[in-house]
C-alpha cells in the first residue's frame, strides 16, 4: 500500500495522531512530522527539521495535506509539486477541517490531485488511485532538500 505523509499542522495533535492511525487502520503506512517532538528554535534546528521531513516526503507515494494550510503546509505541498515534475509523482490530497478551501488559490489549488470535506472520500480517492509512474527517488535525491537540479536550485 501506499506510504502516506501527512502535512498539517503541529498544534493539531489529537487530529493529527486520529488521523494517522485512521490511515494506518485504511493499509497505508504513514508519515507525521510531528513524531519528531521538536519545535526548532535556532535556524540551525529549523533546517534539520526541514531538511528531514522532505526527505521523508520524498520516500512517500502520497502527500496528505490537512486543510487550512499554513506556509508550512504549502511549502511541503510545493515539495511534493516539484518532486511530481521531477520523475516522482505523489499523489498531493487535501482533506478540508474547515470551510477553507484552496478554491480560491490560483497556484495551489490546481497543485491538489484530489480535495474534499470528506475523509473517507479522500480514502477512497488514495485506494482507487496509484501515482502516476511512479519511481523511487534513489539516494541522490533523498540527500538534502536541496538536491533539485542545478536549473531549480535557489543561489546563496
Amino acid at each position: 500500500m501506499a506510504r502516506v505523509y501527512i502535512a498539517s499542522k503541529y498544534e493539531r495533535h489529537e487530529l493529527n495522531r486520529w488521523l494517522e492511525k485512521r490511515l494506518h487502520s485504511e493499509g497505508f503506512d504513514v508519515f507525521l512530522p510531528e513524531h519528531y517532538e521538536v519545535r526548532a528554535i535556532k535556524r540551525s534546528e529549523k533546517i534539520a527539521v526541514r531538511d528531514e521531513c522532505i526527505r521523508q516526503l520524498y520516500d512517500c507515494d502520497v502527500l496528505f495535506a490537512v486543510g487550512p494550510c499554513g506556509n508550512d503546509i504549502n511549502f511541503e505541498v510545493s515539495a511534493a509539486f516539484i518532486a511530481s515534475m521531477l520523475h516522482h509523482h505523489m499523489l498531493i490530497v487535501r482533506w478540508n477541517t474547515t470551510d477553507d478551501t484552496s478554491i480560491a488559490d490560483d497556484i495551489v489549488h490546481p497543485t491538489y490531485d484530489y480535495e474534499s470535506d470528506s475523509l473517507d472520500k479522500v480514502i477512497e480517492y488514495l485506494k482507487s488511485n496509484k501515482p502516476h509512474g511512479y519511481e523511487p527517488l534513489g539516494e541522490d535525491l533523498r540527500k538534502t532538500s536541496r538536491s533539485l537540479p542545478p536549473s531549480i536550485m535557489l543561489v546563496e
